[in-house]
C-alpha cells in the first residue's frame, strides 16, 4: 500500500483530497434523504430511536442531514449517485454548508459566490455571514429612519403649504378691510349723513334706549331708591339745623359758643349735599354714563346696514348734550 502512494505526486494526492472533499456534501445529502424517507415510514416518536441504534448519529446530526437534504438535494435521486441542485455548492464541506444555512435560501447562491465561500474557513464564513446580517440590519435600520424622515418632511411641507394659504388668505381679508377704510375717509360726510333715513335713526334710538333700560332696570331701581333715602336724610338734617341755630341764638360768646357756630355751618353744608336734586343727578349721571356705553356696544354689534344709523343717532345725542347750558 506504501508503495503506490509513494507513487503518486503530491499534485495528485491533492487533487484526490479535493475529490473526496467534494463528494462529501453529495453523501450526506444522500443520507438525509434516506433519513427522510425512514422517518415517513416509522411509527410516531419511534424515528429517533431507530436513528440511534440503527446509524450510530444522534437526533441533532440526523435533523442536520435531512435539512441539508431539504436545502442542497436535487429533487429527483440519480441514476449516477447523489447530487447538488447547485454546483456553487457541490464542493462545500458538511461544516460549511450548515453554517451557509443561515443564509436565506434566495440569497444563498449568490452570496456563496460573490464571497468564494470554498476558499473560506468554516469560521470565517460564520463572520462573514455575521457581518452581512449586520449590515442588512443597519441599512434596515437607516432606511425606516430616512422613510419616517421623508414622511415628516411631507408633512412639514403640507402644513407649510396650508400656512401659506392661511396667510395668503388673512392677508386678503387685510386689503379689503383697508380698502373699505379708504372708501369711508374719501366719502364726503354729507353725503354719509343723508344716507341716514330719519325714521330708521329714531328707531334705532328707541331700540337701543328700551334695551338699555332693561339692562339698567335694577340700577334705575338702586336710584329711585337713593333719591327716597336722600329725601329723608334731608329732612333729618333740616331738624337738626333748626335746632342747632336755636342753640347758637340763645347762647353767649364763648369758645363753647363758637363751636355751636361751625356745627351750624358744618349742618348747612351737609344739608346742601343731601339735596334730592343733586343726589338724583348723581344717580341719574351714573345711569347715563351705563347706557352710554351700552349705546356704544349694541352700534358695534349692528348689522352692517344698520350701523349709519345708529352712529348718526349718537352723533345727535351727543350734540344735544353739548348744547345743555
Amino acid at each position: 500500500m506504501s508503495g503506490l502512494v509513494e507513487k503518486k505526486s503530491p499534485e495528485v494526492l491533492a487533487a484526490e483530497i479535493r475529490a473526496l472533499t467534494a463528494s462529501m456534501l453529495a453523501n450526506i445529502i444522500e443520507i438525509g434523504r434516506r433519513m427522510c424517507q425512514a422517518k415517513e415510514i416509522l411509527p410516531h416518536g419511534q424515528f429517533g430511536e431507530w436513528v440511534k441504534n440503527e446509524t450510530g448519529y444522534s437526533q441533532s446530526t440526523a435533523n442536520n442531514f435531512m435539512k441539508l437534504f431539504q436545502e442542497y438535494g436535487a429533487a429527483q435521486e440519480s441514476l449516477f449517485g447523489a447530487e447538488v441542485k447547485s454546483q456553487t455548492f457541490g464542493n462545500l464541506p458538511y461544516s460549511k454548508a450548515l453554517a451557509l444555512l443561515a443564509v436565506p435560501a434566495e440569497e444563498r447562491e449568490d452570496f456563496a459566490r460573490e464571497n468564494h465561500v470554498e476558499e473560506m474557513s468554516t469560521r470565517e464564513l460564520k463572520q462573514a455571514i455575521k457581518e452581512r446580517d449586520e449590515l442588512r440590519r443597519r441599512l434596515e435600520e437607516e432606511r425606516e429612519v430616512a422613510e419616517g424622515a421623508g414622511l415628516r418632511i411631507a408633512e412639514l411641507e403640507e402644513k407649510l403649504e396650508a400656512s401659506g394659504q392661511e396667510a395668503a388668505r388673512q392677508k386678503l381679508a387685510v386689503d379689503k378691510a383697508k380698502e373699505e377704510l379708504e372708501a369711508l375717509k374719501a366719502a364726503p360726510v354729507e353725503v354719509a349723513i343723508q344716507a341716514a333715513d330719519p325714521e330708521e335713526v329714531q328707531r334705532a334710538v328707541e331700540e337701543a334706549l328700551r334695551q338699555a333700560r332693561e339692562a339698567h332696570k335694577e340700577e334705575l331701581d338702586a336710584v329711585t331708591a337713593d333719591v327716597k333715602k336722600a329725601n329723608e336724610e334731608r329732612e333729618r338734617l333740616k331738624e337738626k339745623l333748626k335746632k342747632a341755630e336755636e342753640k347758637a341764638k340763645a347762647a353767649t360768646v364763648s369758645a363753647g359758643d363758637g363751636a355751636a357756630h361751625l356745627e351750624v355751618e358744618r349742618l348747612k353744608k351737609e344739608l346742601a349735599m343731601a339735596d334730592p336734586v343733586v343726589a338724583e343727578f348723581k344717580g341719574l349721571f351714573e345711569q347715563a354714563s351705563g347706557l352710554v356705553v351700552k349705546l356704544l356696544e349694541l352700534s358695534k354689534r349692528a348689522p352692517e346696514e344698520k350701523k349709519g344709523n345708529l352712529k348718526a343717532a349718537l352723533a345727535a345725542l351727543s350734540k344735544q348734550m353739548g348744547g345743555v347750558d
